[in-house]
C-alpha cells in the first residue's frame, strides 16, 4: 500500500504536489493506493486525482471546496471509498455519472457525504455500475430524477428524515 497525504495552499495545487513528491522518490505516481487530500482544491484537482487508478481510498474530508461540478468525477476509475469535503454545499448534475449508460462513469465502491452537502442534482450518481454504499448528507431536502439509475450494486441507501420531495422522471 502507497499512501500519499497532500495539503494544498491554493486550489490547483494537488496533481503538482504529488509529482514533486514522486519525483523526490517518496513513490511511485502511478501506484498511490490511498490519497488524503486538504486545503483549497477545485473541480481541476478533482480530475486529475481521477488519473489514480490504484486508489483504494480518497480521503478529501478536510479538502476545502464548495461544489463539485458536472462530470467532475467522471473518469474515475478506482474502486476506491470516497470521503467527500466537509465544506462540500453542492453536487451538480452528473458529476459522478451520466444520465446515458454508454458514457464514463465514476467506479467508486462507496461514497460518504459530510451533513454539509444542502442540494445534489440529478442523475449525479447515475450509472456508478460500482458503487455499493452511499451515506448522503442529512441537509437534503429533494431526491432529484434518477440520482441512483443504473446503480445495480447500490445495496442500500438511508433516506434522510429531512427529505420532503423525491423526483421520478
Amino acid at each position: 500500500s502507497l499512501y500519499c497525504n497532500v495539503t494544498t495552499t491554493a486550489a490547483g495545487q494537488v496533481d503538482s504536489l504529488i509529482a514533486v513528491r514522486a519525483t523526490e522518490g517518496d513513490y511511485p505516481r502511478a501506484g498511490i493506493t490511498h490519497l488524503t487530500v486538504s486545503g483549497p482544491i477545485n473541480n481541476d484537482d478533482i480530475l486529475h486525482m481521477c488519473y489514480y487508478k490504484y486508489l483504494d481510498s480518497l480521503v478529501l474530508t478536510n479538502a476545502v471546496i464548495e461544489k463539485i461540478e458536472n462530470v467532475a468525477f467522471r473518469e474515475f476509475k478506482s474502486k476506491a471509498h470516497i470521503m467527500l469535503p466537509k465544506t462540500l454545499k453542492e453536487i451538480e448534475n452528473q458529476a459522478f455519472g451520466y444520465w446515458y449508460e454508454s458514457q464514463s462513469h465514476c467506479q467508486a465502491k462507496s461514497i460518504y457525504m459530510e451533513d454539509s452537502v444542502e442540494t445534489i442534482g440529478s442523475n449525479a450518481f447515475a450509472y456508478c455500475t460500482m458503487l455499493e454504499n452511499v451515506r448522503l448528507s442529512k441537509k437534503i431536502t429533494k431526491i432529484e430524477d434518477q440520482l441512483f439509475r443504473g446503480c445495480y450494486k447500490l445495496k442500500e441507501i438511508e433516506i434522510p428524515k429531512n427529505v420532503k420531495e423525491m423526483s421520478y422522471e
